[in-house]
């Protein structure tokens, strides 16, 4: 469906969220909530064209150097959300899976959506305290179409690339925005049966990982805690279980 703008700004202010913010640019769209946030909003979500210093897990940056791409963030008042990377995560292969078969995309532990080969999507999630109150952002940047860089441990690939319609931004933070909601109020139970499926891929794969500063090629992915918190590798023979990972490339 393509929306018109009115229309899509309608969409975007529909249910949990009651204040969208566009913007050609800006630094990071998840610092913008936490200024908002810092300004007393409750909720809302912020999206712009570009981001000039988005930022990643383990502070890697995340380049938003192509437009036409979704760069956004939710944000709301939370008791505690223990699942919240995972309801993000589920979102964001939701998403795909809307637009191509669930077969074209998958998700890479932590916090990566591959599609053809290459990320297609990064996403954050945390929690801080404001008035004593305290609050979940969720930070997600999905490429429609490829970023012509070569930055990440994996090339960087876009949804349009395995889609036959002509997608466009606003369908797909649309769609984003349902399945993220619907993801928040999932039961934790069905959430982790849910990413348990799209992280099997990767048991039993010889990966490159990285801890500390300290990297190892034929390091085999193993399994994950239970509540996909952590993961389980072998190392030189050696079973580690550990959350301060990054994943490379997957053989």
């Amino acid at each position: 469906m393509v929306f018109s703008e009115t229309d899509f700004f309608f969409k975007m202010r529909e249910g949990a969220w009651r204040n969208f913010y566009d913007y050609p640019e800006v630094d990071s769209t998840n610092s913008v909530a936490e200024y908002f946030i810092g300004k007393g909003v409750s909720s809302g979500i912020v999206m712009a064209d570009l981001q000039t210093a988005g930022r990643g897990r383990r502070d890697h940056v995340w380049n938003s150097q192509t437009s036409g791409n979704v760069y956004i963030s939710f944000f709301g008042k939370c008791e505690a959300i223990e699942t919240l990377p995972l309801s993000i995560a589920l979102a964001v292969k939701m998403t795909a899976d809307s637009f191509a078969s669930s077969s074209d995309s998958f998700l890479k532990w932590p916090n990566d959506l591959i599609v053809n080969g290459g990320k297609c999507s990064g996403f954050l999630g945390k929690t801080l305290e404001h008035n004593r109150s305290l609050f979940y952002i969720a930070g997600i940047g999905f490429n429609i179409l490829a970023p012509n860089i070569d930055v990440f441990p994996l090339k960087p690939s876009g949804l349009q690339e395995i889609v036959s319609q002509q997608l466009n931004k606003m369908d797909v933070a649309v769609k984003l925005k349902e399945n993220f909601e619907q993801a928040l109020n999932m039961e934790k139970e069905l959430i982790l049966d849910k990413v348990k499926d799209s992280f099997a891929w990767m048991i039993e794969r010889k990966a490159k990982v990285s801890i500390d500063g300290n990297s190892w090629k034929d390091s085999i992915i193993k399994g994950f805690s239970d509540d996909f918190s952590s993961v389980i590798v072998e190392i030189d023979g050696t079973l580690l279980k550990t959350a301060a990972i990054s994943i490379g490339e997957i053989i």
